[in-house]
């Protein structure tokens, strides 16, 4: 029988107290793995400093044991939520980073696991509002950490932290509220991963093709219908984000006020990470400068309000510089 292993932060097996929940391994050579720990051992922190300073910044755990990892994750962002300073803001960008694609894994198997990923998923954005702050030096320095790496969890990661940040500028304070609209953002494009993604890495489609694109939200909704807890503003969000002031959008051609707002947010936060990105079928990425103008000038696709308070935020941060 072949044992899957997944790659997991020292860091995380440093914070751990008591018994381990899970055999630890290292990598001695490429593709062969030895045990480290046992589950139940309690960890030689002297042993694990010598590892680290000889740069070992990951270890394994078998790929059966990534549910019980992810839960470590969670469980250490809210304590460093909790207590600031217990973690740097780099170390909770990595910790929030490695439990992103277990997240989506989770809920894209719609198993049983679904209210336990939700929560997983809050952590994220809580840790996420704790590093963000108005001037984005949070949030840029976040999408310098993740942008080699530009998956589909990462980018919906970086649209939730822009989100945040463009909420936060328009007035929104509650943080249930900054929740769900954060959640909204992490699960907008969900769908996506229902459809080829073939169709996402292609510059033209055919009708036929593009009406199977516009499909995504409506199937994003259909996976977190599975998902315990997920409320009616966080679908709201994830059915509504690619609709348009216009009325030109999809899945079903809303206009202006028919429109959730914070879907509002998240669509223009959504097109901002895309522009400042290189994607697959675009190498070029903008400056967020030079994004902001882009979007300017696609007049009724973005509320403009909105878009505008978008762009005193990143003027601020010029005029700062």
């Amino acid at each position: 029988m072949i044992t899957n292993f997944i790659a997991i932060l020292t860091l995380c097996i440093f914070k751990m107290k008591g018994p381990l929940p899970f055999d630890v391994y290292i990598e001695r050579f490429p593709g062969k793995f030895t045990k480290l720990y046992h589950k139940g051992d309690e960890c030689d922190q002297e042993q694990l400093i010598n590892f680290e300073a000889k740069s070992v910044q990951v270890m394994f755990i078998r790929e059966d044991d990534k549910v019980v990892y992810a839960t470590h994750l969670a469980a250490i962002l809210d304590d460093a939520i909790d207590y600031p300073g217990k973690l740097t803001d780099t170390d909770v960008v990595e910790i929030v980073a490695r439990g992103l694609e277990i997240t989506f894994e989770q809920v894209l198997e719609q198993d049983d696991e679904v209210g336990e990923n939700l929560r997983w998923a809050q952590s994220q954005v809580r840790a996420s509002l704790s590093l963000i702050t108005k001037d984005l030096s949070g949030a840029m320095e976040i999408y310098r950490t993740l942008q080699q790496d530009f998956d589909l969890a990462k980018h919906s990661y970086m649209v939730m932290l822009f989100s945040l940040i463009l909420a936060r500028e328009v007035g929104y304070e509650n943080e249930k509220k900054l929740l769900q609209i954060g959640l909204g953002a992490l699960f907008h494009d969900l769908g996506q991963t229902r459809i080829d993604e073939e169709l996402f890495r292609r510059t033209k489609l055919t009708p036929k093709e593009w009406d199977a694109v516009k499909d995504h939200p409506e199937l994003g909704i259909k996976i977190l219908d599975h998902c315990k807890g997920v409320t009616t503003e966080i679908r709201q969000i994830v059915l509504h984000t690619h609709e348009q002031i216009n009325g030109r959008g999809y899945p079903n051609r809303l206009a202006n006020s028919q429109i959730y707002p914070p879907a509002k947010i998240v669509a223009i936060a959504d097109t901002f990470v895309s522009l400042i990105s290189k994607t697959h079928y675009r190498q070029l990425s903008y400056t967020p400068i030079e994004a902001l103008e882009i979007m300017r000038v696609d007049e009724g696709h973005f509320d403009l309000g909105f878009l505008e308070s978008f762009s005193k935020v990143f003027f601020k941060k010029t005029t700062a510089a």
